[in-house]
């Protein structure tokens, strides 16, 4: 599952559903509560795998540019708060992951 796969936009049941996997905490996060797959949520929709955060922005935000990203900036990979989520470049995705691994050393 990379992020060339374009994802859906739910709405209806399909949303409920979703937000049926979702626990909003104190600290803002939307904390994915199915499956995870390397930290990341997963939701299965019409047979198909899809990574959580990449569903809940384009449900809630919109489009998300083909081979693009999105950084969490809350740094919670099993978040999929849309107000925590920033589509950047690969390069630029990286280069915050080297910062946050910095930062906590």
């Amino acid at each position: 599952m990379r992020h060339t796969i374009p994802v859906p936009v739910i709405s209806g049941h399909h949303l409920d559903r979703f937000l049926n996997l979702v626990e909003i905490s104190d600290d803002g996060c939307w904390y994915w509560q199915g499956s995870l797959v390397g930290g990341y949520g997963q939701f299965v929709l019409n047979h198909r795998k899809y990574y959580a955060h990449r569903i809940s922005y384009t449900a809630y935000v919109g489009e998300i540019p083909d081979g693009l990203p999105l950084d969490h900036t809350c740094e919670h990979r099993n978040c999929v708060n849309p107000e925590h989520l920033e589509i950047v470049t690969d390069q630029e995705n990286t280069r915050r992951v080297w910062q946050a691994i910095k930062r906590k050393a």
